[in-house]
C-alpha cells in the first residue's frame, strides 16, 4: 500500500498457500476506497479506475472466490468461458463506457448502485471494479485492455515473466496503462540472478 502511495511497483514473493491472493483482494479494496476518499477531498469529479488481474486460467476461479470473501462489495468480472460469454463480457463490460449504460442492463444496475453507494464526486470509469483474465486472453485482448486506464495491474505467478523483454506476454503487459504493477510469485529466484532482474 505504501508503494501504491509512492507510485512504485512491487513484487510480493511468498511461499505458495500463505495468502497472496486474499492479500491482493483486500489491497485492491483498500486502494479503491482510497480513490473514493481522494475524490471527496480534492473536490470536483474523480474517476474511479478499475484493477486488472492477470493470472493462470486454472487459478481464476480461486481469484473470484477470494474477491467474494475479501472484498464482497466490489464488482468482479472474470473474463473466461465460451466464446459467446466472452463476447457478452467484451460488449457490456470491457468496452462499454459506464457513463452511457443502457437502462435495464445488469451492468447499468451495478453502476447505478455503485454511484448511489459512493459520494457524488466519484464516478466509475467502467461498470466493474476488478477485471480478471488469463495470460492467453490478456495477450489476445491486449488492444482493448490498453484502452482502459487501470489503477493497478496484478500479475499472479509473475515468475512466468522470467523470460524478460523477449517474452510476448511481458511486452503486452508492460504497455498497459496502469498506475501500479504488482507481481505475485512463490519462486522469484530458481536458476539465476538474471531471472530476478527480469521480474524487476
Amino acid at each position: 500500500r505504501q508503494a501504491w502511495w509512492n507510485n512504485t511497483s512491487v513484487i510480493l514473493a511468498d511461499e505458495m498457500g500463505l495468502g497472496k491472493t486474499i492479500q491482493s483482494a483486500t489491497f485492491a479494496r483498500s486502494i479503491l476506497e482510497e480513490q473514493v476518499w481522494r475524490g471527496t477531498q480534492q473536490g470536483g469529479v474523480h474517476t474511479l479506475r478499475p484493477i486488472l488481474v492477470v493470472a493462470p486460467l486454472s487459478t481464476l476461479e480461486n481469484w473470484e472466490r477470494e474477491f467474494t470473501l475479501g472484498a464482497p462489495e466490489l464488482n468482479t468480472v472474470v473474463f473466461i468461458g465460451a466464446r459467446g460469454s466472452r463476447e457478452n463480457i467484451h460488449k457490456y463490460e470491457l468496452e462499454f463506457p459506464a457513463g452511457n449504460l443502457a437502462k435495464g442492463t445488469a451492468a447499468a444496475q451495478r453502476a447505478r448502485e455503485a454511484r448511489e453507494a459512493g459520494p457524488p464526486s466519484v464516478v466509475m470509469q467502467k461498470p466493474y471494479h476488478v477485471f480478471c483474465t488469463s495470460y492467453e486472453l490478456a495477450k489476445g485482448e491486449s488492444k482493448t485492455l490498453k484502452k482502459v486506464e487501470w489503477e493497478c495491474l496484478i500479475v499472479d505467478e509473475g515468475h512466468r515473466l522470467k523470460g524478460g523483454v523477449s517474452g510476448k506476454l511481458f511486452q503486452e503487459l508492460v504497455q498497459l496503462p496502469a498506475r501500479q504493477k504488482v507481481l505475485l510469485t512463490g519462486t522469484p529466484l530458481q536458476n539465476s540472478m538474471e531471472e530476478l532482474f527480469n521480474l524487476l
